[in-house]
């Protein structure tokens, strides 16, 4: 920790770029190891799916028995993928309990 590196990964003779972060398979992996940064992504797509929706919710054309699937499988389903993965802090916590309280 704290220390400059002077001893570089190489594969296939290219130098490994040092970064911030980055994505693997759907989640944000960053420096510090925490699972902020993944949550906000995670929060701004469910965002994104909750808004889509929005018409369905407001219309009464469609009941509140097939609006609760629709809910779990286009908005809690892409909150939580790969949930079982993360490293989940009392503020991690605290800002999924706050959308779902939303939602």
């Amino acid at each position: 920790m704290n220390h400059r590196c002077t001893h570089y990964i190489r594969i296939e003779g290219e130098e490994v770029e040092d970064v911030e972060s980055f994505m693997y398979l759907g989640s944000v992996l960053d420096k510090l190891g925490g699972t902020e940064a993944d949550i906000k992504r995670q929060l701004a797509l469910v965002r994104t799916a909750f808004t889509r929706l929005q018409n369905n919710w407001s219309s009464g054309r469609f009941s509140q028995k097939t609006k609760l699937p629709t809910l779990n499988l286009n908005v809690l389903s892409v909150l939580l993928y790969g949930a079982e993965m993360c490293r989940v802090t009392a503020t991690d916590l605290n800002k999924l309990e706050c959308f779902t309280a939303h939602a």
